[in-house]
């Protein structure tokens, strides 16, 4: 499709990290996600640092999306995420998680125990459904989107540069979560990584910049 927008295409521009005054993280609608609060409302807390965890899996945590004080916490029946409300804390400062282990190809559960504790599992999805996958499940392949169709989205290329070193040794890092392959999906233009900075298991796939290409389900199909 070539989706038609009336409103101006905004001009590429280099990115810029804006922290709002408040946040909030929150359950998807239908999510059945059930947690244990780790921290009181009125602490505070640092960006990045643990504030909830699993109650079916304790490992799996979520983290403070800013530094910031803890304004409310707002569970549903069985402890189920309806809204975390964060106010900003410039001082809070940033947690630091042990990446040391993580970072060793011998202990793939290491890295999967950092993705699990820093909140980064949650940003993770598996088909069908498109639901957060088990702490335990092990995929058939890993898809990466590293373009967006959708109309007026902005260009994953715009945020990688300068990031291409840290872009390939995630991607590197990912084939230890699956015996698959990992596919790193893009546009036509140059490439987001250098084909040589990555190992075999790890395919680039080029798509066009028509909607709905960059979304998971039809680069999978």
């Amino acid at each position: 499709l070539d989706v038609r927008v009336a409103s101006p295409r905004p001009n590429t521009i280099d990115p810029v990290v804006v922290i709002t005054e408040e946040a909030a993280l929150t359950a998807r609608p239908k999510e059945d996600f059930r947690v244990e609060p780790l921290v009181a409302e009125g602490a505070v807390v640092a960006q990045g640092a643990p504030v909830l965890a699993s109650r079916r899996n304790p490992a799996f945590r979520v983290t403070a999306p800013m530094p910031a004080r803890v304004a409310a916490i707002r569970l549903g029946p069985g402890h189920r995420l309806s809204s975390v409300l964060f106010f900003h804390e410039p001082g809070a400062g940033r947690h630091r998680h042990d990446t040391a282990a993580a970072g060793r190809a011998d202990d793939p559960g290491a890295l999967r125990d950092l993705l699990l504790g820093a909140g980064l599992w949650r940003a993770l999805r598996s088909r069908p459904f498109g639901r957060v996958p088990l702490p335990g499940e092990a995929p058939a392949a890993i898809f990466v989107m590293g373009l967006d169709t959708r109309p007026h989205a902005p260009a994953p290329r715009v945020a990688v540069a300068g990031q291409e070193e840290a872009l390939a040794r995630g991607l590197a890092s990912l084939t230890r979560l699956t015996a698959g392959p990992v596919f790193l999906c893009q546009d036509r233009g140059a490439p987001l990584v250098e084909p040589h900075a990555l190992p075999d298991r790890v395919r680039v796939v080029t798509l066009p910049r028509t909607h709905p290409h960059g979304l998971a389900g039809p680069a999978i199909h």
